[in-house]
């Protein structure tokens, strides 16, 4: 049965084409590509209507440049035009289609999820766990090797071709698959290679193994699962059935054409795990901790010095250094991180020293208002007086027992 998505005109409307520059704008306007869009957006979005319609839209020479955090990787940069329409078609016909299909334990490039989701989905994992087994079990982490740049052309094309009937969107999705492939994995008979910096990547890297999440959950019960794109953790009683279950994942990977790579491994639970930039593990209480991984914490530290250099070049402003530490904090903030973030907040402060002063900006220095300490004093008073009462309904229950006791034994004589 086709959906209501399964429609090109949805794609070639022009308020959804709009849309779609708007969010791509948003945080880059300073960008030349944005700034040239923006110039005239209206004859540019109408522009891309007209060339969709007449089936004469075609992508242009990719961009190519690496980013090294937290490890080298390649990103490819299409054209400011050709991001508009791969929003449009992402967020209005295939988001809305394939989205609702996946598992609750898969959060990533989704509304409403993301990295904090995904360490809250572990935690109750965890939780659930302990209450049924204790401490006493093993997990898995898993990590696909390469997993965008083994992706299958043709796999890909197959997996949109099974939730689409419309050719001409199909002809878009072709286009942009075709438009790049990794030229290390690919060969001569199979293109390989989805890259990233493209929202259709996302969503690929997202829904392809999606047969996989529903079969590991419905077949194989696994309930304590859980995957972030090529990241995944599994949790059993026993390292068997946890070998069990890798092999059974590493055959059925190979048949999209991933393997798992040498990072993946088994572990006791009590150990816990790093994943998404916290290291997560269970006390012989049940309590779950999450702490921030030692590498964080010292890039933080090298990131806020060199922000400090930036400063004095004229290459940042000291605001923009606040709303950067920030959010680092924000993020740091959701583990068990309280004195961590402290100490931090102390060595910011004393970096930044020369810049806080006379602003209201800094940590470590706010002076306690009245106010607070009043607060504070009342809470102690009101704790002392309770203290007293308590002790005085004691005395005054002995001090009568005896008479209750007596009046007691006359009410019987009489």
């Amino acid at each position: 049965m086709k959906n209501k998505y399964d429609n090109f005109d949805i794609l070639t409307n022009f308020d959804n084409l709009y849309k779609a520059y708007m969010l791509c704008a948003r945080g880059v306007r300073w960008k030349d590509g944005t700034i040239r869009f923006s110039s005239r957006a209206y004859e540019c979005v109408l522009y891309l209507k007209n060339h969709l319609i007449d089936g004469t839209f075609i992508t242009k020479p990719r961009r190519e440049f690496y980013v090294y955090e937290p490890k080298k990787r390649r990103i490819i940069a299409s054209e400011f035009a050709e991001k508009v329409v791969q929003r449009c078609l992402c967020d209005n016909i295939i988001k809305p289609v394939l989205f609702p299909k996946v598992i609750y334990g898969n959060y990533a490039s989704q509304q409403g999820k993301g990295q904090h989701f995904g360490l809250n989905h572990l935690k109750s994992c965890l939780r659930r766990y302990y209450q049924k087994n204790g401490v006493e079990g093993y997990i898995l982490k898993g990590d696909i090797r390469h997993y965008f740049p083994t992706m299958e052309h043709e796999q890909i094309k197959a997996m949109f071709r099974e939730h689409f009937e419309d050719e001409r969107i199909l002809k878009v999705i072709d286009m942009t698959i075709d438009s790049w492939c990794d030229p290390e994995e690919s060969t001569d008979e199979v293109k390989r290679g989805m890259a990233l910096g493209f929202d259709l990547s996302q969503i690929c890297g997202v829904f392809q193994l999606n047969k996989l999440d529903h079969y590991l959950l419905e077949e194989r019960k696994v309930h304590f699962y859980g995957r972030y794109m090529d990241d995944f953790f599994v949790i059993a009683r026993t390292k068997e059935e946890l070998r069990d279950i890798k092999n059974d994942i590493d055959k059925r990977l190979s048949e999209y054409g991933h393997c798992l790579n040498k990072k993946t491994h088994i572990f006791p639970i009590k150990q816990g795990l790093d994943y998404l930039g916290f290291h997560t593990y269970i006390t012989e209480s049940g309590k779950v901790v999450m702490k921030l991984r030692q590498k964080s914490k010292n890039k933080q530290r090298r990131k806020l010095r060199k922000l400090k250099d930036f400063i004095k070049e004229g290459r940042l402003t000291f605001d923009d250094v606040w709303s950067s530490y920030q959010s680092w904090r924000a993020h740091a903030m959701n583990g068990n991180t309280y004195y961590l973030v402290l100490n931090m907040d102390k060595y910011f402060d004393e970096l930044f020293k020369e810049y806080l002063e006379g602003t209201d900006k800094g940590f470590m220095n706010k002076p306690k208002t009245k106010k607070g300490k009043r607060k504070c004093r009342k809470r102690y008073h009101s704790f002392q007086q309770g203290q007293k009462s308590e002790i005085q309904t004691q005395n005054s229950t002995t001090q009568q027992s005896p008479g209750w006791s007596s009046n007691t034994d006359m009410m019987e004589q009489g």
